[in-house]
Order: structure tokens, then sequence, then C-alpha cells
């Protein structure tokens, strides 16, 4: 039996050509990878809530569920695909809220909320709140883009 706690130079059982210090080697950089992915995961989902945080601020007087940026699902062989490229976005009760199919949620609840989110803006959502708030409140538009230029 091999001790795997150590490096040796013999190769990995039933693998002829993985040394057992490179299954070691792989093996803490996957345990490095893990530590910082979990790192950069509540990074996300903190700058998540930063934005939602501010974005609901900001728009604190407008009624809760106002859609600030329309995206429309459409079925495509039976699945619901969104139209745009990012969610239907609202507040709700203080917070930053997208529609899936599956229904809303929070854009800072899970990495994969917060993931979407950032794809979202990336893809110009703060840009098309703006847009659409402009013909709502001129001055909620302009506060919302200069928000996006002070980063």
């Amino acid at each position: 039996m091999t001790n795997i706690s150590g490096p040796t130079a013999e190769p990995a059982p039933g693998s002829p050509n993985i040394f057992m210090s490179d299954l070691m080697n792989s093996l803490r950089r996957l345990e490095r990878v893990g530590d910082e992915n979990s790192k950069t995961t509540q990074k996300l989902i903190n700058a998540a809530a930063d934005v939602s945080r501010a974005v609901a601020t900001l728009l604190a007087d407008l009624p809760d569920g106002t859609v600030l940026a329309p995206s429309p699902f459409v079925s495509v062989g039976g699945a619901l695909r969104n139209k745009c490229s990012w969610h239907e976005y609202f507040v709700e009760a203080g917070r930053l809220m997208f529609r899936r199919p599956s229904g809303p949620q929070y854009v800072a609840e899970d990495r994969e909320a917060a993931f979407a989110f950032s794809k979202d803006v990336h893809s110009g959502l703060i840009q098309e709140i703006a847009a659409n708030l402009k013909a709502h409140d001129g001055r909620l538009a302009e506060d919302l883009l200069a928000m996006l230029h002070s980063r």
C-alpha cells in the first residue's frame, strides 16, 4: 500500500503515468482553488448585495414590484427562455430582485443569483434600468447613472 501523506517517486496505482508527488500537488492545488473559490464567491455575493442596497435605496420612492428592466420569457421548445440578455428586475422590500422561470429571486441570494446578476450588469443592465427610469423620473435615471460612473 502506498502512503499518500508524502511524495514518492512511484506511479499511482492503476495510473502508470501519474506519480504520487504529482497527485499530491494536484490535490493541494484543488484544495487551494476550492478555498479561493469560496472567498471569491463570498465577494461576488457581497458585491451583489451592495449594489442591490444602493439601487433599492435610490429607488425607494417607487412602489414595490415596479419593473425596472423588463425581460419577457418566451416558450422555446416547451422551455421558458429569456428573450433579452438580462432578467426582469424589480425592487421589493428594499431588495433588488429578478424574475426567473422558477420565480422571483434576490440578486445576492446565492452564488448562481449573484453570478447571473453580474453577467446582466456586464450586459448593460444598469444603463437599461436608467433608460427605463428616464420616462418615469429623469432625476432617478441621472442618479443611477452617476452611481455607475462613480466607481
